[in-house]
């Protein structure tokens, strides 16, 4: 159809079904990625578990939702995974196993998968993982990839359901926009792309979640997640973190003697700092209550700087 640009004047957005604030929507398609290991399932299944309970997940809004989740695992495998986050007695979760579709192609598998979502009132597939079900022969291929994600996008975009497909990142991808295999096919088919960072090694190191959203309230941050059991919280932006490390140098430096204060000048030289960027942090520090200012008496009114009490190094 048609429009003049007046005829747009007073049209408002269709509202946003989320299933899990800014990450999972009905008709929104969204990819997640990360390297092998990851803990990309792991985070799915946390995600799942909120949805199944009703509970935050990474202390955003969920609501409960019949889910179906398309896995490249066994029964085996799998019934672990539930059994572990609490799913086993959970029938708005359902499971499909492509695998055992033989001789069905990938578009013929998710035209199935789209008849089951109608079938039994689906609100969102999770597909995990992309690669390891859909067999592109080059994974290099802009044309493969756009193939392998058509089905997929149009299970949201026709069929009105939140779709997420998990996909592995290259091993050297050190940034959301150069992720995955064939980048510019995959990130320009999907509504939302969200990327998994492992910080540091061992099962209990915290996460770092980045997104890039065309919506405008969509996931669009670096955060830092922890996960607590079947469960994840946010350790705040990647942003935020840096500002309060930064902060706390500053604290770590100022005297909390007001007889002993320092000029600006003093603390950019124990900071190897530019004089601005201490006037700006310090700002900072004064706003939250935990840095205090005066006028030193004598020549020149130099201003002086302290730290509140109880923020000793």
């Amino acid at each position: 159809m048609f429009f003049t640009a007046p005829d747009l004047r007073d049209y408002v957005s269709p509202t946003i079904d989320w299933v899990v604030e800014k990450l999972l929507a009905k008709g929104i398609f969204a990819i997640f990625g990360g390297k092998p290991k990851c803990g990309k399932t792991t985070f799915l299944f946390g995600a799942v578990h909120a949805i199944m309970h009703d509970r935050p997940f990474m202390g955003l809004k969920v609501r409960p939702a019949r889910v179906l989740y398309v896995t490249e695992q066994n029964k085996t495998t799998i019934r672990r995974k539930l059994d572990e986050y609490g799913l086993l007695d959970c029938p708005q979760l359902h499971l499909m196993f492509p695998r055992q579709m033989l001789g069905f192609t990938w578009a013929e598998v998710i035209e199935q998968a789209a008849g089951y979502c109608k079938e039994h009132q689906i609100d969102l597939v999770i597909v995990d993982t992309v690669n390891d079900l859909c067999h592109l022969e080059n994974s290099f291929s802009d044309t493969e990839w756009l193939q392998a994600l058509d089905p997929l996008q149009g299970l949201a975009q026709h069929g009105g359901l939140a779709v997420l497909a998990s996909l592995h990142a290259k091993k050297e991808a050190s940034a959301l926009v150069d992720m995955f295999r064939g980048s510019n096919a995959i990130v320009g088919k999907a509504d939302i792309v969200l990327g998994l960072w492992r910080d540091g090694s061992g099962a209990d190191t915290t996460r770092t979640l980045e997104g890039m959203s065309r919506l405008d309230n969509g996931f669009d941050e670096r955060t830092r997640i922890v996960r607590e059991g079947r469960e994840y919280f946010t350790a705040g932006t990647v942003k935020e973190m840096v500002l309060a490390a930064k902060l706390q140098e500053y604290l770590d430096v100022l005297p909390t003697d007001r007889d002993a204060a320092m000029t600006r000048q003093e603390i950019a030289a124990a900071l190897d700092t530019s004089p601005s960027s201490v006037t700006i942090h310090l700002r900072k520090l004064a706003e939250a209550g935990e840095a205090h200012s005066a006028t030193r008496p004598g020549r020149g009114n130099t201003r002086v700087y302290w730290a509140e009490a109880g923020h000793e190094s």
